[in-house]
């Protein structure tokens, strides 16, 4: 047996809190929500945040865990993203040869490579593309998706970093793709 959440919904706003569904014992604060609010995305980060049985955490701790992620599961614009690339001969140090930041509700905050800028400077398409070009690409997009994971991870546990980056030296190039982000204030 373990804990829920109950959630009732008002008319311009809801209400959620925790309950032990084993002795049926209402435990912690009343978190206010938006409209929508979604058990089940409240589940899921959860679990991604690995936080603790809630029954387990003081008050203090549980109301500011809960109100954080019912925080992330709205849809306001709560995070302004930064996405770097970097470069370099492999003899040079590296230079941004591409960025984009973006304000994103968390819900969308992951970035992606396909920007017809960054794409322009590789010809990964073409059969007779450059092969670091090709591998400088296939780099770029696993990279971005590794370090999608890692910030939503970051964000949801409330980590300290704000900051997650990769990097792939070869004999004549080095790439650096680095992703940013700010959680703005409530």
């Amino acid at each position: 047996m373990g804990w829920e959440v109950w959630y009732d919904e008002g008319n311009s706003y809801g209400r959620m809190g925790f309950f032990c569904n084993t002795a049926d014992v209402s435990f912690g604060p009343v978190i206010y929500t938006g409209g929508g609010f979604d058990k089940s995305q409240f589940y899921e980060l959860w679990d991604k945040a690995h936080l603790p049985d809630a029954r387990t955490m003081d008050e203090s701790e549980l109301g500011s865990k809960g109100r954080h992620i019912v925080r992330l599961s709205d849809w306001d614009d709560i995070l302004i993203i930064t996405m770097s690339v970097y470069k370099s001969d492999g003899a040079n140090a590296p230079v941004k040869i591409f960025d984009t930041v973006s304000k994103e509700a968390f819900a969308n905050a992951r970035q992606s490579p396909f920007h017809k800028e960054l794409e322009g400077l590789f010809e990964y398409e073409d059969l007779e593309a450059d092969r670091e070009d090709i591998e400088a690409w296939d780099f770029i997009s696993e990279a971005v998706e590794d370090l999608n994971d890692e910030m939503e991870i970051a964000i949801i546990s409330q980590a300290d970093e704000t900051t997650v980056q990769k990097t792939m030296v070869t004999d004549t190039q080095t790439i650096k793709v680095v992703l940013e982000w700010e959680l703005l204030d409530e």
